[in-house]
């Protein structure tokens, strides 16, 4: 399981304007564009490359809380 995030609205603020479902590589992008730091685009980039059905998904494979 990657590292988690800081916190769940951390995550909800990097992928705000996203449309689910969303691969790993739009997470990423998505993330990138709104101003997302290292440490999270690695954490995203460690997530399983599949597509995400919500933001709860990705919540869930990244442990944010």
């Amino acid at each position: 399981m990657p590292r988690t995030l800081t916190s769940a609205a951390t995550l909800a603020h990097l992928l705000r304007g996203i449309n689910f479902p969303a691969g790993k590589q739009r997470l990423l992008y998505q993330a990138q564009q709104n101003g997302g730091d290292c440490d999270v685009l690695n954490i995203i980039q460690q997530m399983p490359e599949r597509d995400y059905a919500s933001l709860d998904d990705v919540m869930l494979a990244t442990g944010a809380r």
